[in-house]
């Protein structure tokens, strides 16, 4: 038989996480009862006000395509979250993308960016999409180790040893998946630059990550020295089960 399968699809193996839930999910239609280990499922349902509007819009004829870009009242409300808390002003017309989750995010965001032999720098372990996305784009995953002496936080001085000429990227994700691990505010400033070349992110892509964190407060860490209007994301801070939650970009 033919193989039709891409070289660069030969790369990017079925999930281990995914194998586990196939084998649970199998065992549970058996009758068996499984404690679930593998993808990070939350324990609660979708709140009420939201399966409510859900139905609303359904009822209402919500129903036809939008925008590329996501509806515009959505992206609007986007824009003024941004504003109120995190500080920056964006067009929602112009610099605000909604997306099918983040995966379509960051997706969207490697397949831009980077060119067949580009390196992207990528904690280990890490979230398996970044990998095999960094795959599918023909660039090369390059893995920076975590370690459990230092609490499996990422090590800035590791990652910039792993520089190279060809380093295009660093996906950087806190807290961490699936470690969980924090990284101080302040600490985005050391983000390792590319000898003389132009910093991994500056000009390229910036992180906006919104998360709380101990006792009960917020922080948000933003990358500012990528110029206004040239690849920002934010990551969602809300939890919806059963739903694709909108990413923001």
């Amino acid at each position: 038989m033919r193989d039709v399968e891409p070289a660069k699809m030969k790369r990017v193996p079925f999930t281990g996480i995914r194998r586990v839930l196939e084998k649970a999910n199998a065992l549970e239609a058996q009758g068996r009862r499984i404690v679930h280990f593998e993808v990070g499922q939350p324990d609660f349902d979708t709140p009420d006000n939201i399966k409510e509007a859900a139905k609303t819009a359904l009822d209402q004829g919500v129903t036809a395509y939008s925008s590329n870009y996501g509806d515009i009242k959505l992206r609007r409300a986007i824009a003024r979250k941004l504003e109120a808390m995190n500080g920056l002003k964006v067009d929602p017309a112009k610099e605000v993308m909604v997306t099918c989750g983040g995966e379509e995010a960051v997706a969207a965001a490697l397949f831009a960016l980077l060119e067949a032999g580009d390196e992207v720098l990528i904690a280990d372990p890490s979230y398996i999409p970044y990998s095999s996305l960094t795959k599918i784009a023909q660039a090369e995953p390059v893995y920076v180790p975590l370690d459990e002496k230092n609490g499996y936080c990422f090590d800035l001085d590791a990652a910039e040893k792993a520089v190279t000429d060809k380093t295009r990227l660093l996906i950087l994700c806190t807290p961490g998946n699936p470690t969980a691990t924090l990284r101080e505010a302040l600490e985005a400033e050391g983000i390792p630059y590319s000898n003389d070349k132009d910093p991994i992110l500056s000009r390229r892509y910036a992180v906006v990550t919104h998360y709380p964190f101990k006792g009960g407060c917020e922080i948000c860490v933003l990358q500012s020295n990528c110029p206004k209007g040239q690849g920002q994301m934010e990551a969602t801070s809300v939890v919806l089960p059963g739903y694709e939650h909108p990413q923001q970009m």
